[in-house]
Order: structure tokens, then sequence, then C-alpha cells
């Protein structure tokens, strides 16, 4: 998986060479990450919160996801960055039972 950045670094190194990707940088991004793809498929996906951070900037705490998340669902909420879920962390960092939960699911950064 390449990153964003690496996509627009590919796709300038083609152009310089006369190559054209068919996906240009941008639609990439917008399909590869969480909040390209909402404004396209808002009808196919469940109630989604995003938390916009800026660079460097640390995870969300659980105070911070319970507010966003207030008035998403009844149950439970899965949890995830731009692009990967943390399923392979699924009950400790990546499914929240309730707003309660969301302070207890531990979030990393990258």
């Amino acid at each position: 998986m390449v990153t964003a950045g690496q996509y627009e670094a590919l796709q300038e190194a083609l152009a310089e060479r006369g190559g054209v990707l068919l996906a240009d940088a941008v639609g990439h991004r917008r399909a590869h990450e969480l909040p390209g793809r909402l404004g396209r498929f808002h009808d196919l996906t469940p109630p989604t919160g995003v938390a916009r951070m800026a660079p460097g900037e640390n995870a969300p705490d659980g105070e911070r996801l319970a507010r966003l998340a207030r008035g998403l669902s009844d149950g439970g909420f899965v949890v995830k960055d731009f692009v990967k879920s943390r399923k392979h962390e699924r009950l400790e960092a990546c499914y929240a039972a309730d707003l309660d939960a969301l302070g207890r699911v531990g979030l990393m950064t990258y």
C-alpha cells in the first residue's frame, strides 16, 4: 500500500518520462482515504464521524472520540484510521461496545 504522497511522487516521476497513470493522484487520494470516500459513498456508508488532525498530532483520546460518536449509533463503534482498520487488535483497539468504551480504545499514531 502506498501513501497519497508516494502515489503523487510516482505520478510526477512517470510524467517526466511521458507516462500517465490511469487514476491520478487526486483520484487515488479520494478513493483511498476515508474522508474522500465519504462524499462519494455516503449513502452506502454507516453513520461516520471523522476526527480531522494536523500532521504529527496525537491520536484523539477517548473523550474526543465519544463526542464525535455521540448520536451516530445506539450500539458499537469501529475505530479506524484513514485507510486501515485496527482489526489485528479488534478487541483492544478497534471495536467499542458503547460511548464509555471509546475511552478505553487504545489508539496508536503512525
